[in-house]
């Protein structure tokens, strides 16, 4: 009776039902038959037990299997800059699973930033070669049943500091700059500080188109007023933007005034024993104009020295030039002069001089009335005009302006009314003649 309780209490372990099952039967079954010969000894009784135990502990013993794990374990972030080397980086070793263990890192960080893991030694390492905005990896170990661990961390890489540059102009700074190798590189960003040291604040960061840029101008600024610069490049993409660290020093310079800059469209119109020149103002460098010069030369000749014009200031924009010899081709220059020297000279224009029955300038306009947004003006004809005059031409311009106007006046008449014109401004009036021969000068 005590030999069936006991087995009872074995086969009742709980996940060994069946096997305890198994066991117990067939013990029961061959007990039951020894009774019918024999009473069982104490010997026979402990060995029935002990073969049931044993069934016991092979059905339940057997080992869990254990994935890897990296425990507590972390992965810093990791900022790198492109170009520089860094520190190697020994990622964390996982405990557990069966068989090998392997490690990856995705995405491939060498497509997307040069830098390079050797998943031998779980390390990351290299000078990054593409910059990148920050981004999410994954570091997983994967032993040989498929059973994995991972951990997440991001990795930055900023674009190297450029060099700058700055060089000064009539208020503007061009900035010019290097930096190396980048393919992650997408634009740029700069910034000002006006009267370093002052306490004044820098502006706010304005962006520079184009990843192949490497000279940009910033207009606006004050002439004599110093300004501090920082220039930093932009490795971007949606919703993700990283950008190289400041300048190690801030390039200073200073806008101020310059000389004129070239006139412009320069041309030559031949007469006799003399040669008109037009051109388009040129821009004053902050200073304002003073006077406009030009020289000449014969043929193939040598520039002789500039002439000053007489007469000549910020709104000058034509001149003739006498006592020249028919027949000859002359070529000159033009160039405006202010405070702080002499402009860059014209591109040339040539003309020569001949005898011409075209009409000579008629005499100068003559305001005849005049009304808040009008002018009549009024003039005499060349005398003894052979053929004789066809038409004239009238413009206009303001008096402080190098952009002249048509009139829209047409025939022989001598007068003509100037509409549309702005109220308490001076205004500079021209007149040209034509006949069948050609256009005069203007007068």
């Amino acid at each position: 009776m005590g030999y069936h309780c006991h087995m009872a209490w074995l086969c009742n372990i709980r996940g060994a039902v069946e096997s305890i099952g198994r066991c117990e039967l067939p013990h029961r079954r061959r007990a039951e038959e020894s009774a019918r010969v024999a009473r069982p000894t104490g010997e026979s009784l402990r060995v029935a037990i002990g073969l049931c135990v044993i069934a016991v502990g092979l059905a339940t013993t057997q080992p869990a299997h254990a994935a890897p794990s990296f425990g507590s374990q972390t992965v810093d972030n990791q900022i790198f800059t492109v170009g520089t080397a860094n520190t190697d980086v020994t990622l964390p070793e996982a405990t557990g699973g069966t068989g090998t263990v392997t490690y990856s890192l995705t995405p491939d960080v060498n497509s997307l930033t040069g830098l390079s893991f050797d998943a031998a030694t779980r390390t990351l390492s290299g000078a990054p070669t593409k910059s990148d905005a920050s981004r999410e990896y994954s570091y997983t170990a994967t032993d040989a049943n498929a059973d994995t661990a991972t951990l997440k961390f991001r990795i930055t890489v900023r674009p190297a500091v450029p060099t700058v540059t700055v060089t000064p102009g009539n208020g503007q700074v061009t900035m010019s700059w290097t930096t190396g190798a980048d393919e992650g590189i997408t634009h740029w960003i700069y910034s000002y500080l006006p009267n370093p040291g002052s306490g004044l604040g820098w502006s706010d960061w304005a962006e520079i188109s184009g990843a192949d840029t490497r000279t940009y101008t910033v207009t606006g600024l004050t002439n004599g007023t110093e300004y501090a610069f920082d220039l930093r490049a932009v490795s971007a993409r949606p919703g993700k933007s990283t950008e190289s660290m400041r300048l190690i020093r801030f390039p200073r310079a200073t806008p101020m005034a310059t000389a004129p800059d070239k006139p412009t469209g320069l041309s030559a119109t031949a007469g006799d024993t003399e040669v008109m020149l037009s051109w388009t103002a040129a821009g004053d460098g902050g200073s304002a104009i003073t006077k406009h010069q030009y020289r000449q030369k014969a043929s193939s000749g040598s520039y002789g020295a500039w002439t000053d014009i007489s007469g000549s200031g910020a709104g000058t924009t034509s001149h003739t030039v006498t006592g020249l010899t028919n027949g000859t081709e002359y070529t000159f220059q033009v160039r405006a002069v202010n405070s702080v020297g002499d402009g860059a000279a014209s591109d040339s224009a040539s003309a020569t001089p001949a005898a011409s029955t075209r009409p000579p300038a008629p005499g100068a306009p003559s305001v005849s009335g005049a009304s808040k947004t009008s002018l009549a003006v009024s003039w005499s004809a060349p005398a003894n005009v052979s053929p004789p005059i066809t038409d004239y031409d009238v413009r206009y311009r303001e008096a402080a302006s190098g952009s002249w106007t048509d009139a829209g006046h047409s025939g022989t008449d001598t007068t003509a009314t100037i509409t549309g014109l702005a109220a308490e401004t001076s205004y500079v009036v021209q007149v040209r003649a034509t006949n069948d021969d050609g256009t005069g000068f203007w007068s």
